[in-house]
Order: C-alpha cells, then structure tokens, then sequence
C-alpha cells in the first residue's frame, strides 16, 4: 500500500503505483466511507475566470477504472489538523482538546455504523500528535 506524503498527488502517481504493482493507496478523498478503485486519464477544463462560465465550466472527462483500490483519507479523521500546530498551514489548530476531537470521532462512526451497510472508517493517526501527553491521558 502507499500514503502520499500530505495527501498530495503528482498527475501521474496512480500510474507509478500501477507500474509497481501496489495493491491500494490511501490518500485521495472521493469516497468518505467506501474502497472505490481508482480511475486514471481524467481530464477537464482549467477553470479561468477572465473567461465566461461557458467557456469553461464543462463536465469532467471520466478516464477508466483501474486495479488499484482507494481506501478513502479525511481531514475530518485526521489527528493532525486539529491537535498539531504548523506555521505555515492555515487549517491546522494545535490546541484542540483531545477529548472533543474523541467526541467528533465517535459522533461519526455512531453515524457510519447506523447508517451504512458496508464501510470503512480510516482514522489516520500520527506518532508525534497521538504520542503526546495530554493525548495519552
């Protein structure tokens, strides 16, 4: 398997992955709760505002499903954001009570498991956030 570094793809990582035989990827975003496979040769318009809506906003060109499986990443299962301080990234926090982001995760996997027959639920955990302190206690 394989986790891009901050979530962050190349256009061409799927088709690395594929070359080199990994099985299943998670970082991309398109599902919340369910394994899709990964589709590779999308293509769309670029969006330009100096130009009309027309001209533009046209439908997404859908490539082909592949063999390699996506078990969905969130920000919203995510212990970073929330509990780890970096300058330069407007959406993390730092200071946030381990007990509510506790809170918030239980509330949606009450919700996940009342509403869906068949999910996953990936927390992505991080040893220098969960390994502090007053997360431990």
């Amino acid at each position: 398997g394989y986790v891009a570094p901050w979530w962050e793809f190349s256009t061409v990582t799927n088709e690395l992955l594929l070359e080199r035989g990994i099985k299943y990827d998670h970082s991309l975003m398109h599902n919340d709760f369910t394994p899709y496979y990964v589709r590779v040769g999308d293509s769309w318009t670029k969006i330009d505002y100096s130009k009309k809506p027309a001209d533009w906003m046209v439908p997404l060109k859908r490539g082909h499903e592949t063999d390699l499986i996506e078990i969905p990443a969130s920000w919203y299962l995510d212990d970073l954001p929330p509990m780890m301080f970096i300058k330069k990234s407007p959406n993390s926090h730092g200071f946030v009570n381990p007990r509510d982001i506790e809170d918030m995760w239980k509330a949606q996997f009450d919700w996940v498991y009342r509403e869906m027959d068949y999910a996953v639920f990936p927390i992505t955990i991080h040893p220098d956030v969960a390994g502090r302190p007053q997360v431990l206690m």
